[in-house]
């Protein structure tokens, strides 16, 4: 009898090998079909090996679902099929599900269990949800906010090398929010986050060798870094671009650079930008002097709250017709990104 019971075991043991290879092949052949383009025929596929239990079926049938990839569109289907995945400790399926909470989508938005799936993800390693795990402390979403617990998830999904949270943990580091303000690896941490090409942190990194904070100050350095930021179309670098050439120019020309970093800047309705382009335009420095330009830009800025802005519009508004003036209003609507 214990014979028969010891074999019985070694052949539902066999079985689940033979079923697991089977699993990994049938897989293998899916997403090799995906990758084709043949949704219509993984879809298929990972809707068997879903229905019967295997969690990167579910996990990718998911994905399937959430983007409308052979099949229509459904997010509550996504959901479905994410939880079924997350619950098996899917890590992915985790962050996704975590994610879709978090935002509202195929579920009523609840930051409780966007946090509580974060975190199962995060636990396992996965910087995405460990980068929006440390944002969820850092501004008591979901749960009570804890600066310290932020600044632990932040530099776990640093150290596995995404780049926003290294941006995120060089300015906790250069504020001194939850860990002891340090310059140094403020500009550390801006260093990585902006050799991966991170915006943000190319603008930061650019500010700390303008101020001379955690490394020599470096003029040059500082426009290097102002300008790939601003190259990626990061409005507050666009706008330094156009304050540093203008406190360098020696001559008159050089201010046509600056009124296109201006102009860059104040298209994405930077206030300042939008001012100070205003003034250029009314004045003729660096483009063709331009009252209607002017008075728009100037516009936008007063209406973006602007102090100077709505008494230099005033005392423009005295130099220029009635048809000028509305003129000047018919453009400003075409000059901004919607």
């Amino acid at each position: 009898m214990k014979r028969f019971v010891i074999f019985c075991l070694l052949c539902s043991i066999g079985a689940a090998a033979i079923a697991a290879s089977d699993s990994d092949v049938d897989i293998q052949r899916a997403f090799n079909l995906y990758k084709s383009g043949d949704y219509a025929e993984a879809l298929v596929i990972y809707q068997r090996l879903a229905e019967n239990g295997v969690a990167s079926a579910q996990y990718n049938l998911a994905n399937m679902y959430r983007f409308g990839s052979g099949t229509e569109k459904n997010d509550q289907k996504a959901v479905h099929w994410y939880t079924k995945a997350a619950e098996q400790g899917f890590a992915n399926a985790q962050s996704n599900l975590a994610y879709l909470y978090d935002v509202g989508i195929g579920v009523p938005r609840n930051a409780q269990k966007a946090v509580f799936w974060y975190r199962s993800s995060a636990e396992k390693g996965i910087p995405s949800a460990q980068n929006r795990l440390a944002q969820m402390f850092a501004l008591g979403q979901g749960l009570d906010k804890d600066e310290k617990q932020a600044v632990y998830w932040f530099q776990k999904a640093a150290e596995n090398g995404l780049a926003g949270a290294q941006h995120s943990l060089g300015g906790l580091y250069l504020a001194g929010k939850g860990v002891t303000a340090s310059d140094a690896k403020a500009v550390e941490w801006f260093r990585r986050s902006a050799e991966q090409e991170h915006a943000g942190a190319q603008f930061n990194f650019g500010a700390m060798y303008a101020a001379g904070r955690g490394l020599p100050k470096d003029e040059s350095q500082a426009i290097y870094w102002y300008e790939k930021s601003a190259n990626q179309g990061y409005a507050l670098a666009q706008y330094a671009m156009g304050q540093l050439i203008t406190k360098n120019s020696a001559e008159r020309a050089d201010f046509s650079v600056v009124a296109e970093w201006y102009a860059k800047a104040a298209r994405q309705k930077f206030v300042s930008a939008q001012y100070n382009l205003g003034v250029m335009y009314i004045k003729g420095i660096g483009v063709e002097q331009d009252k209607q330009s002017g008075y728009a830009w100037l516009s936008h800025a007063a209406n973006n709250g602007h102090a100077r802005a709505k008494e230099t519009l005033a005392a423009i508004a005295r130099l220029m017709s009635p048809a000028e003036i509305e003129g000047a209003k018919k453009l400003a609507p075409s000059l901004v990104a919607p």
